[in-house]
């Protein structure tokens, strides 16, 4: 059965396309306004920066489940984060990562790096000088870590002399990313580490006690980051996280780690990225 078009009907459908466009007018000239801000590096001129914005809202920060705009203060705190820190999203540097926050009742954005970033902003202090191998305390019964302890070296600004600075831990148990058990389809109750903490959950824990050692040591520079392995540790018991149990670097290193293995024997040696 059609449905009648009435006159009423389509003066309000007028009404809400003019709120549209005033909505949209209003974006841009934000945009324009937040053009400013933008690196001559991302994009030359007002028009290209605008269109760039434009992408980093509607692609980057993306829509809430009500299929809204993300706040436009969400945008700006954003751009300034990865100008801040020198990093670019549209070269995966930096993401947009919402979580819901239960004391606020609202959605929060947290900006989301690879330890590669981390390592990157901390060399560009003149102070950093590398990290120390990671010292495992291993659960013999399962033979997964317990804990992954690291030192932060940094050159004595008197001496000039390169020494340990910090030192960080990360316990197993407070960051695995853990999933519900499923066989043949159907859920059994359990909790069990998600595919990636299963293959490697040495290199997970690794880069939470990396990123935190960072972090300790150069707050200024990193302080508010955080990488993914760390983010279920981050939200606790108040937060959600919407998120695919695997991201799309996960998929990559979980590729290479199934090559690797299949030509162990064939003595080829492929270095999977941790």
């Amino acid at each position: 059965m059609a449905t009648k078009v009435t006159e009423s009907s389509k003066t309000q459908l007028s009404d809400e396309q003019k709120r549209k466009m005033v909505a949209a007018r209003k974006i841009g000239g934000v945009y324009r306004t937040l053009a400013k801000q933008v690196s001559d590096e991302w994009a030359e001129g007002t028009d290209e920066k605008m269109a760039l914005l434009k992408t980093v809202h509607t692609n980057i920060l993306g829509k809430d489940k009500s299929g809204n705009l993300r706040p436009i203060n969400d945008l700006q705190y954003f751009l300034f984060q990865a100008a801040q820190r020198k990093l670019n999203p549209f070269k995966g540097q930096i993401h947009a990562v919402y979580i819901w926050d239960g004391a606020l009742g609202a959605e929060k954005l947290i900006p989301i790096t690879g330890i590669d970033g981390f390592i990157a902003i901390a060399q560009r202090t003149g102070r950093y000088a590398g990290m120390s191998e990671c010292v495992w305390e291993i659960n013999q019964s399962t033979k997964l870590p317990i804990k992954a302890t690291v030192d932060v070296f940094a050159y004595n600004p008197v001496s000039g002399k390169r020494e340990v600075v910090n030192t960080a831990t990360a316990w197993y148990d407070e960051y695995v990313k853990l999933v519900n058990e499923k066989v043949n389809g159907k859920s059994t109750g359990n909790k069990v580490p998600n595919s990636v903490w299963a293959n490697r959950p040495n290199g997970q824990l690794e880069k939470c006690a990396q990123a935190l050692a960072i972090r300790r040591t150069f707050p200024e520079e990193v302080g508010g980051l955080y990488v993914w392995q760390e983010m279920d540790h981050l939200i606790g018991k108040d937060h959600q996280l919407d998120e695919p149990e695997e991201t799309v670097e996960d998929t990559i290193q979980n590729a290479v780690a199934e090559h690797q293995k299949a030509n162990a024997t064939e003595g080829e040696v492929v270095e999977a990225k941790k």
